[in-house]
Order: structure tokens, then C-alpha cells, then sequence
């Protein structure tokens, strides 16, 4: 799932991260976990799986790898078919199809690991219990021996009093949390869920766990996702709006608000607007009788003849074309049209955001998975990929693609990979039929034949061990080779 952090987001957590307990790698992972306004298509656009033609699509993405004839839909992320599992566009390098199983949205299981959408922890070397592992609520998890919040162990959280609140908040009788992380000081007796991200206990109120200073409890006031008022004040993620009036306070959408005297954007104030005239086009755009605006900003030199929202941050009157507020050069409104959210052409040029790609073709233009375009004659990820057959070219993950003659990493041609034999494994191994690499590294001495991974750290082969790639001095005893692996957390 795509997610975006607003701006006001941003700046509490920048500004305020000391107040909770949570690690720094596990805030950043969370943010993009909860916040998904921009990512949640409309309803008229393609969404999810189907099924044309004897062939398979997520979304505007066909599912290259896909069998049509033994395609199975499990939830509204996750699929698989007798080869492969989905989460999305995306195919679970490693997962078992025959006994995968979606548990939600975002957690699935197969005979050997725990699935969290399709991420690997590699700061978290976590081992779930498959058997007894359950889905609370939302992100929160446990088994047998732990509570969970996403892919991180939620410390020092007490098993049998742990109660989830909501898809953000839990308690036990010694904390409460909030994504996973201690709250400090909050009053357990009193603590309870107000709405979505905010809590409150006696003493104070929380944004995401963090508290927002100096604000009024009693008349504390949840209005949408990012805006709040007390008594006295008004808060955009728990960041106070210098001088609203929070009496007349009114929000207008995700993004706009008003009150008696000014209109806002998140905590901004819209200088310049026309507070009688001014009309919300949509959750970035707004307009009166004098001028359009893309957020707090007004666009300069810009007609209201013909105006039209195209998409989210495209917009277009009688003369151009607008991204993010922004005006694309050379675009043609009569023939522009939007491709998805970062993507758009016209009759002559193709579009990324509101630069134009040189020498692409809008007629043969083409999106493909992992931020890789083509057209008839050229193959993109953010910038044109030289000396790449485009007809045998494949995507095989967010890492590695292929075509006829090469293996690439991360667009580098890999010279001494077998394009052919080419496999990828798990926890940053692959190999091919006459050697094995963790990331760009060949191992040493490896036997590609019987080299297998025991967890996210370790791997061996009929007569060596290795630890993240590298050769161990330890020699494995052959009658060891078969031994049952130690299983540890898969997110691919």
C-alpha cells in the first residue's frame, strides 16, 4: 500500500518524538502504515483483481507470473495461484501457495512464515509462532509468546491484561500504547480512545500517543483526522493554528477548513482568500472569485476559463495543464489525460508529475510495476535504462529485473549472473546455476545446488556456513545437512 504523510504529521512527530517511547525505524515504518488518505482510489477508478482475456491484473498491473486458470482471490490484497502468492501487483518471493492463508488485509501465514504485507524487518530479527499466532485488531498481533504491533514486539507489554482500544491505542494494567510504543506518563485509569488517532486521559490529550501541550481536556473536541478544537484553541495534528477562532471553527475538507474570519490548510493560514467566495474543489484545490489555490498557496497567472479537476493534484483551464499547483510547460489541455497519480500525457508528450520524459511515446506509453515505464522504444525507472531488450524484459521484484541477455540489480547490469537459471531466494540471497550472491556479493566457495537459508541471518551449504553473506570458518558435517531450519519472520 502506497501512503503519504501530511505535512502537519510530519512536523508533530519531528518536533515532538521524545515524548514516546518508540524507536526511531519504528515511527518512520508506522507513519506509512496509517496514514493512507491519498493512497484509497476513487470509486470509479480500477481497483483490485480481476480476471480479462486469460489474463490477470491488480489494479492498471498485469500480473505477469500470474495462472489464469488457477487464480485465487483471498482478500482484497493478497492472492495466489498454484505457483504464486500476491500481495497486490507485487508476488511473495518464497511463499508457500499451497498453505498460504490470508489472516486480514495485511497479515497472511503459509506453513513457515508470518506475512506482513510485503515487507522484510531487517532491523527486527523476530521469530513468530506460526501455530498459535492471531490477529487482535488492525496492526496489533500476538502468539503464544508476544504481543506484536505490526512486525515489531511491543516491550514489556503484559499478556494476559492487553487490551487494543483501536487500530492505534491499546492498554494493559502497567501502559498504554500507541503504535506499539509506551505513552509516557498517561493515566491508565482514565485513558480512553476519543476517536481514529486521539486519546485522552485526565491530564492530557494525545495525537498518535503524543501529547498535545496545553490543551483543554473537558472541552477537548475530535472535529475530522486532522483537525481538533478546544475552548480556546484549534489544533491541525496536534499542532495548535495560531489565532483560529475555535467558536466559529468549521472544517470543510481533509485538508480545508474556516473560521469566522480565515480559511485554512492544515495549520496554514490561505493568505489572500476571499473567505465569502471560496469553494473547495477538491483535497488540494480551491478556488474564489479571485483566485485558484493548491493547498495554502495561491497559483499564480492562472485562468478560471474552463477550469477542471483532473485527478488529485492535476488540474487544467481552456490554456494549461497544472500539477500540484504547478504549471507543466508545453502541455495540451484538450488532450491531456491523467494516467494515475504521478503519471499523465497528452497528444505529444508523456508526463512525470509536471515534467515532461523525454523522447517517450504517449501512444505506446505503458506503466508497469516498481515505478518502471516503457513505450516502443524505451524502458524507465525515474530515468531512462539504456541497452535494455525490451522484449524479453521482465520485472521479477522491487530489486531485480531481467531481460534475454542480462540479469539487473537495481537497473546495474549484473555480467556474471545466468539470466536463465537466475533465482531469487530470501533475505537478500540469490543465486543461479553456478553461483549464490547476498546482495551484490558472490559467496565464496558455495555450492549452489545444496545451499539453503536457516533464518534472516544465517545459511550453509553441504559444507560451509555463512552469516549474511559471509563465509563462516565453521565446516557443517554432511549427516547435518537435512536438519530442520529455525523459521523466522517473512515479509517479502
Amino acid at each position: 500500500m502506497k501512503k503519504i504523510l501530511l505535512v502537519g504529521f510530519v512536523l508533530l512527530f519531528t518536533g515532538c518524538a521524545s515524548q514516546v517511547e518508540i524507536e526511531e525505524e519504528k515511527i518512520e515504518e508506522t507513519k506509512k502504515e496509517t496514514i493512507s488518505t491519498e493512497k484509497a482510489p476513487k470509486k470509479n477508478e480500477l481497483n483490485g483483481y480481476r480476471k480479462e482475456e486469460g489474463k490477470v491484473f491488480y489494479d492498471k498491473y498485469e500480473l505477469d507470473e500470474a495462472d489464469f486458470k488457477s487464480f485465487e482471490v483471498l482478500n482484497e490484497h493478497y492472492a495466489k495461484d498454484k505457483n504464486n502468492v500476491y500481495f497486490e501487483e507485487k508476488n511473495i518471493i518464497g511463499a508457500d501457495a499451497k498453505s498460504f492463508k490470508a489472516l486480514s488485509n495485511e497479515y497472511a501465514k503459509d506453513k513457515n512464515y508470518i506475512y506482513y504485507e510485503t515487507y522484510t524487518p531487517k532491523h527486527n530479527d523476530i521469530t513468530f509462532d506460526t501455530e498459535s499466532f492471531e490477529v487482535l485488531a488492525g496492526p496489533f498481533t500476538k502468539d503464544k509468546n508476544h504481543i506484536y504491533h505490526a512486525t515489531f514486539k511491543i516491550n514489556d507489554a503484559d499478556y494476559s491484561s492487553f487490551e487494543v482500544l483501536n487500530q492505534h491505542y491499546a492498554k494493559d494494567k502497567n501502559y498504554a500504547y500507541a503504535i506499539g510504543g509506551k505513552i509516557k506518563d498517561a493515566n491508565l485509569e482514565s485513558f480512553e480512545v476519543l476517536s481514529g488517532f486521539y486519546a485522552k486521559d485526565k491530564k492530557n490529550v494525545y495525537f498518535f500517543g503524543i501529547k498535545i501541550e496545553n490543551a483543554y481536556v473537558k472541552s477537548f473536541e475530535v472535529l475530522s483526522d486532522f483537525y481538533t478544537k478546544d475552548k480556546k484553541n484549534v489544533y491541525s495534528s496536534g499542532v495548535k493554528i495560531e489565532n483560529a477562532y475555535a467558536k466559529s471553527f468549521e472544517v470543510l475538507n481533509e485538508n480545508y477548513a474556516k473560521d469566522k474570519k480565515h480559511i485554512y490548510s492544515y495549520y496554514q493560514k490561505v493568505e489572500e482568500a476571499d473567505h465569502k467566495s471560496f469553494e473547495v474543489l477538491n483535497k488540494f484545490y480551491a478556488k474564489d472569485k479571485n483566485n485558484i489555490y493548491f493547498s495554502s498557496r495561491k497559483i499564480e497567472s492562472i485562468s478560471q476559463n474552463e477550469l477542471e479537476v483532473l485527478a488529485l493534484r492535476y488540474l487544467k483551464n481552456k490554456y494549461s495543464v497544472f500539477y500540484n499547483g504547478k504549471k507543466i510547460e508545453d502541455a495540451d489541455p484538450e488532450s491531456f489525460e491523467v494516467l494515475n497519480e504521478n503519471y499523465a500525457k497528452d497528444k505529444k508528450n508523456v508526463y512525470s508529475s509536471e515534467v515532461k520524459i523525454e523522447d517517450a511515446d504517449p501512444e505506446s506509453f505503458k506503466i508497469l510495476k516498481y515505478n518502471y515505464t516503457k513505450d516502443k522504444n524505451y524502458l524507465w525507472n525515474f530515468k531512462k535504462i539504456e541497452n535494455v531488450d525490451l522484449e524479453t524484459f521482465k520485472i521479477l521484484d522491487s530489486i531485480y529485473t531481467k531481460d534475454k541477455n542480462y540479469i539487473y540489480r537495481m537497473n546495474n547490469i549484473m555480467k556474471d549472473y545466468d539470466s536463465e537459471s537466475f533465482q531469487i531466494l530470501k533475505y537478500s540471497y540469490t543465486k543461479d546455476k553456478n553461483n549464490v550472491y547476498f546482495l551484490d556479493r558472490k559467496l565464496e566457495n558455495v555450492d549452489p545446488d545444496t545451499f539453503e537459508i536457516l533464518n534472516s541471518h544465517d545459511a550453509r551449504d553441504k559444507t560451509h556456513t555463512y552469516k549474511d553473506g559471509i563465509l563462516q570458518e565453521s565446516i557443517i558435517p554432511k549427516e547435518s545437512i537435512n536438519s530442520q531450519p529455525r523459521v523466522k519472520v517473512r515479509r517479502k
